[in-house]
């Protein structure tokens, strides 16, 4: 069986008053090579049962629980940056940088408050780009380049797809605000 050409994500929580005619609006569409798939985040409502009427292949439904999900990720994140933080005799107050996932702000606020690392000293572009997956640290040390300076010390710390986590402790090796642009030209960004 040939993979759609256009998959259209429907996220629900609670909504199922809405949901019929949004799917009905979705599959509606002319385009021949079309999946729909809603992604129940815990709905205690009828949303379950509001799918199940629609008699079509193109339409899958996801049931996650995001409570329990929130809740995992926080855990574990705060977890594998404990742990780095104690391997390598690290304190909170030594931290110059966390750098979480940025899989939402109240997961990123969370971690930080269980470690004990201020929220200036942590990382925060989700309000800019939002939830890019496996770009999201880059993304940051990209973005948080021009303060960072030669020995910042910095955990970085993320929960992904498959209930996977990992940290990682690095030392920044060089002073992003007076480094040198790549093939001498202007990177886009402001001191």
């Amino acid at each position: 069986m040939k993979a759609p050409r256009v998959s259209v994500v429907v996220p629900a929580f609670n909504q199922s008053g809405y949901l019929a005619e949004a799917l009905s609006s979705a599959l509606a569409q002319t385009m021949p090579d079309l999946e729909v798939i809603v992604v129940d985040d815990g709905s205690t409502d009828d949303t379950a049962a509001v799918c199940a009427s629609f008699r079509d292949a193109r339409l899958h439904y996801v049931h996650q629980e995001g409570a329990a999900v929130y809740k995992f990720a926080i855990a574990k994140m705060a977890e594998v940056a404990g742990e780095i933080m104690s391997r390598n005799n690290l304190r909170a107050d030594m931290i110059d940088w966390l750098i979480p996932h940025q899989a939402n702000k109240r997961i990123i606020e969370s971690t930080a408050e269980r470690m004990g690392v201020p929220m200036d000293k942590v990382m925060v572009t989700i309000h800019k780009y939002g939830n890019t997956t496996n770009a999201t640290i880059p993304l940051c040390l990209w973005d948080y380049e021009p303060k960072l300076k030669r020995g910042d010390r910095m955990v970085l710390a993320a929960f992904g797809g498959g209930f996977t986590w990992a940290g990682i402790y690095v030392q920044w090796a060089y002073n992003g605000a007076t480094a040198p642009k790549l093939n001498g030209k202007s990177n886009g960004k402001s001191s």
